[in-house]
């Protein structure tokens, strides 16, 4: 565990500083490692980043004023906090968006290193849970994709719905790209010809399939506007 102190300047003449207690910490088997001590100014958070610390501890006591924990916040990790919390409207605003956690400036060695090891914890496993909920996210927006260029097909060639996802995949082994980006290809071919007028409700599915082309021309290189012509010949 990495972690960098926040204090005020004057919290060692008042016998109020937390670095003694990290140091001791940092001596004992598998400890944390003290990355930083300083207190707030414009370039703490750049000055943190270039440590790469895992956890900040705020020393609240050390400071005649309350401290504004906004510019820390910022940098995504879990913040302790040492001392009373005082406006606890407040804190409580900030732990609904941030890991946060309280522990009392008495607190010795053993107490700050299991509120730091727990705070640690739970900042894991919401990181880990804010994966998940992305790669939710990321599956169901490639379905719909997929859902949808399946449909143009079905309509365009007269296919079912097995065969239209089979076209599909035969494409994404084809062209060595997902089955998703096949289907966003076929939709993108879909928006430009209808788009530019090329399409026409008159004509029948596998002419409405092909933009038309004043002249002949060679044939290109596989790429969106030529993907349903390519799937109507498998």
């Amino acid at each position: 565990m990495r972690v960098w102190l926040i204090e005020h300047e004057g919290s060692v003449a008042a016998q109020t500083s937390l670095e003694p207690l990290l140091k001791i910490l940092a001596q004992q088997p598998r400890g944390l490692i003290l990355t930083g001590v300083s207190g707030l100014s414009s370039d703490l958070v750049d000055r943190m980043r270039s440590t790469h610390p895992t956890a900040l501890l705020l020393n609240s006591v050390s400071w005649p004023q309350p401290v504004d924990p906004t510019g820390l916040l910022s940098m995504g990790l879990p913040l302790l906090v040492a001392g009373a919390c005082g406006n606890l409207e407040h804190w409580l605003k900030v732990a609904e968006q941030h890991p946060l956690g309280f522990v009392p400036v008495s607190a010795g060695p053993p107490e700050v290193w299991a509120a730091l090891q727990t705070l640690l914890a739970s900042w894991r496993r919401e990181q880990s849970y804010r994966g998940q909920i992305q790669k939710l996210n990321q599956r169901l927006s490639d379905r719909i994709v997929i859902e949808k260029a399946k449909g143009l097909l079905m309509q365009r060639l007269g296919l079912g719905e097995e065969e239209a996802y089979k076209r599909l995949r035969v494409q994404s082994r084809r062209q060595r790209k997902q089955v998703r980006d096949i289907a966003q290809s076929i939709l993108d071919a879909q928006f430009i010809w209808e788009g530019n007028g090329e399409a026409d409700s008159e004509l029948g599915p596998l002419e409405m399939s092909r933009p038309r082309k004043a002249r002949p021309e060679p044939e290109p290189a596989a790429t969106p506007a030529h993907v349903v012509d390519r799937l109507e010949t498998d």
